[in-house]
């Protein structure tokens, strides 16, 4: 009797997004484009969305996945999906971004545990944790701008330059 093993199949859905279509394929050269971006998909929502943009090595958005959704204060995230789609689409980079019903942008404890997680994980795979951005409907915050992304700078000559 043959051994059997049982095989998988992944397969992406492409689903195009009116706010965000013309975003693919450009380029985002630093955290206020990546805030505009995420403000347009995100910034009124009355609860969090954790998203995860997945560029290449010029920094072009290939496209985003939405990773986590909460309530008006909390939004849990797997840390293993925001690397899921990345790397099938053989993106050199990620940016997280996620909103603050509130309007209230500092981190949290958990914003900031989050993206160190994130960036140790992304440092493993090869891949650069470029910035983590927290929108509101007016305004942002970047963790990168603010220094509060530890041993960013080391990454970032993995392959791709730091959002500026």
């Amino acid at each position: 009797m043959m051994p059997t093993i049982t095989r998988y199949e992944l397969r992406l859905r492409r689903e195009r997004i009116a706010a965000a279509d013309s975003a693919t394929g450009t380029r985002l050269p630093g955290p206020t484009e990546v805030a505009e971006l995420a403000r347009r998909l995100i910034g009124d929502a009355g609860e969090e969305h954790f998203l995860i943009f997945h560029l290449d090595v010029k920094n072009r958005v290939l496209g985003f996945t939405e990773i986590g959704r909460g309530g008006v204060d909390t939004c849990p995230v797997d840390p293993r999906e925001a690397f899921r789609v990345a790397l099938i689409l053989g993106a050199s980079s990620i940016v997280a971004a996620h909103n603050h019903p509130s309007g209230q942008l500092d981190p949290s404890i958990d914003d900031l545990r989050l993206t160190e997680r994130l960036r140790r994980a992304a440092e493993i795979l090869g891949l650069a944790l470029i910035d983590h951005v927290i929108v509101s409907e007016r305004d942002f915050h970047s963790f990168a701008v603010a220094g509060e992304m530890p041993g960013a700078a080391d990454q970032s000559r993995i392959r791709s330059p730091p959002l500026t």
